[in-house]
């Protein structure tokens, strides 16, 4: 029994957490940002261009050695490769867009002229990659006007040579495959939050920490059990593992715990969306359910101490009791993967109980791999092969070339970075630099994208019967460590200012450009980062090539 000066000095700080809470969400703290979907669509419709250029004019270079033979490269492997490159963009303009799973856009009157055109012919969009005459808009169905992406152009050296061209026979299909890229960012069913009372004012935590207790109490009394046993009968391999497995099982407390309902106040939207979209590569994670976890706000970042945002969200997310709402979130049963073929281990699932049990700060999410994976099964498994599905492995990839995603945290500079990313994104991809300098672009994308198609069919020759199958999970893990080796790298070249910023997150939410530009005007900023684009487009172009092979299957 407390004093009540105590008592209501207890709840006065209880109030205090939540309206900071509050205030928070209403400043834009939320937990994780998605990547701007300006460069989710163009890195992939860039690298759609690149592969339409082998078979299509374009402004090169007289001497141009954009197809050369690498140096100690088989040339017959190659050939190969560039075959295969040439041949996968008709398959896809010979694919239907499936943007008719979505409802049409507003008005075929447009607000402003494309092509020459305002008023366009009805259900435009409902066809074949190569038939669509106008470039797909980000917000395709969202917009409030005709669908048409008024700010597309195939850009530098993609743009026809002939001013005369008739721009409605340009390829618009790169426009559709960023689109249902970009537009997993906008899958906001995948999360849904309430604030549950039980956890709350730092039950959750308290509730935590417990259960934790417990398990690890339970664990060490079965450890000799178990390991005596599988030692006799099988082999000593993961018996500590196995007894902790256990241990959760038979402590009960999170599993009578978090059945209990939150309120009924639906926290979703598309900044919500992005708890699906990280995977943790850093050395030391928890990693509990699945070979690489994804958020968990206790082990976000790449070092110590952490960012100071991390731990304001956490602290109010406890005192908030903010959680997730198990059924109403597709995310908890797409992204856990059960009945896998392709190599990785399924993951631990977790019934209602245990993803409701504490609140967000100490919930363990899947990893993005998980992510690419979902959709990569109902691309490949589906008569249809729909392209929105391929579009969740593709998100996946340019998810992995972000620093923060792979650190798996929603601070650290994440929105500024990102922000920064998309104002320099055409000097990233280089729109306006010398002709010579794209092709340099074009020919390091090609190459990378060499060594990512032979990963695959190592992948394949490795995996009888998966002939026609392609390693999402582990392109998508394997690109994941490349981004934070890099960005380790550069992290301490630049005296730990870039890419991580432990301040800049917190400096964001007061001065937003200010922000935004001390990543965009950071030293060498687009040279920096092209690196991590470059390895990006080059996994996305495997991609798409070994994607291509399912609907030649069709």
């Amino acid at each position: 029994m407390c004093r009540s000066s105590n008592c209501s000095r207890a709840s006065k700080n209880r109030k205090t957490r939540v309206v900071a809470l509050f205030v928070l969400l209403t400043l834009g703290a939320k937990p994780l940002f998605a990547h701007n979907e300006i460069v989710h669509r163009d890195m992939v419709d860039l690298t759609y261009q690149l592969m339409l250029i082998s078979n299509q004019p374009v402004r090169l270079q007289a001497n141009s050695a954009l197809f050369a033979v690498p140096e100690g490269a088989n040339p017959n492997e190659w050939q190969a490769f560039l075959a295969a490159v040439r041949s996968a963009p008709a398959k896809y303009r010979n694919w239907p867009s499936d943007l008719s799973r979505l409802k049409s856009p507003k008005t075929t009157g447009c607000s402003q002229e494309i092509y020459g055109d305002k008023n366009l012919p009805d259900r435009w969009w409902d066809k074949k990659g190569g038939e669509i005459s106008y470039p797909v808009a980000i917000d395709f169905a969202d917009s409030g006007d005709c669908g048409v992406g008024f700010d597309w152009t195939p850009g530098g050296i993609f743009e026809p040579s002939d001013p005369l061209f008739d721009r409605h026979k340009l390829d618009h299909t790169g426009t559709v495959l960023g689109f249902w890229t970009a537009a997993v960012d906008r899958q906001v069913n995948d999360t849904h939050l309430w604030f549950r009372p039980t956890n709350a004012g730092g039950l959750g935590e308290a509730k935590k920490f417990i259960d934790d207790l417990a398990d690890q109490g339970i664990g060490v009394l079965l450890l000799p059990v178990v390991c005596g046993f599988k030692c006799l009968f099988d082999d000593c391999d993961g018996c500590a593992d196995d007894a902790k497995d256990i241990a959760d099982k038979v402590n009960v407390l999170d599993d009578t715990s978090g059945w209990l309902p939150g309120l009924p106040i639906d926290i979703s939207g598309s900044d919500w969306v992005g708890v699906w979209h990280h995977i943790n590569m850093m050395k030391g994670a928890t990693n509990q359910y699945d070979d690489r976890e994804g958020e968990f706000f206790e082990d976000a970042g790449p070092g110590l101490p952490p960012d100071a945002l991390d731990v304001v969200l956490m602290a109010a997310f406890d005192a908030s009791g903010l959680s997730v709402d198990y059924e109403a979130s597709t995310g908890v049963a797409n992204y856990q993967i059960e009945d896998a073929d392709d190599g990785h281990a399924n993951t631990k699932t977790r019934n209602q109980s245990q993803w409701q049990f504490t609140t967000i700060a100490h919930t363990p999410f899947e990893p993005v791999d998980n992510l690419a994976y979902h959709g990569w099964r109902q691309f490949r498994d589906q008569p249809e092969h729909p392209l929105s599905s391929l579009g969740l492995p593709l998100h996946a990839l340019g998810d992995a070339t972000v620093p923060m995603h792979v650190a798996a945290t929603s601070a650290w500079g994440h929105r500024p970075f990102e922000d920064a990313q998309e104002r320099l994104w055409a000097k990233i991809r280089q729109m306006d630099a010398p002709l010579v300098e794209q092709e340099r672009l074009l020919r390091d994308v090609l190459l990378r994208g060499f060594e990512w198609w032979k990963f695959v069919r190592v992948w394949r020759a490795a995996h009888p019967g998966h002939d026609k199958d392609t390693p999402v999970r582990d392109m998508t893990t394997e690109l994941a460590r490349r981004t934070l080796d890099y960005s380790l790298t550069k992290y301490e070249e630049t005296d730990h200012r870039w890419p991580f910023d432990r301040g800049a997150s917190t400096r964001y939410l007061a001065h937003q450009d200010e922000t935004i530009d001390e990543y965009k005007n950071f030293e060498n900023a687009a040279e920096l980062v092209r690196p991590l684009f470059v390895d990006g487009m080059g996994a996305t172009l495997a991609l798409l090539v070994s994607a291509s092979e399912v609907l030649l299957a069709n």
